[in-house]
């Protein structure tokens, strides 16, 4: 009897773990300041269907983040140093993050990340 009380609990403690810890959406907070550090930023890249948006620090804010569900990424890759510029050239030179979607990602939202993509 022991042993099923200890199996439920512990499934009890996974099942709340799980909810716990999942996001619907990513929240990416930014702080400005007028030093120098502050123009420090590193280079984002959405990757959507082997397509790359890429997308420049200072258009990064509240509603980009809003439009880009948690389900729909599936991996993401910090690429520092050479290996960033070596692929990027010098907008890279504070870093690079890659960000991966998933093949389903929708053509709606697709078409909303557009917006923010370099010129």
């Amino acid at each position: 009897m022991i042993g099923l009380k200890k199996l439920y609990i512990t499934f009890l403690l996974t099942l709340v773990g799980s909810f716990a810890f999942s996001q619907k959406n990513i929240r990416m907070v930014c702080k400005s300041s007028l030093s120098a550090d502050s123009l420090k930023r590193p280079l984002f890249v959405i990757v959507i269907k082997n397509e790359n948006i890429i997308l420049e620090g200072k258009k990064i804010d509240s509603s980009f983040s809003r439009r880009v569900d948690t389900r729909h990424i599936d991996k993401l890759d910090v690429l520092k140093d050479g290996a960033a510029t070596a692929l990027y050239g010098s907008r890279a030179q504070y870093g690079v993050v890659i960000v991966t979607m998933k093949k389903s990602y929708p053509r709606k939202a697709y078409r909303e990340l557009q917006k923010y993509a370099a010129l």
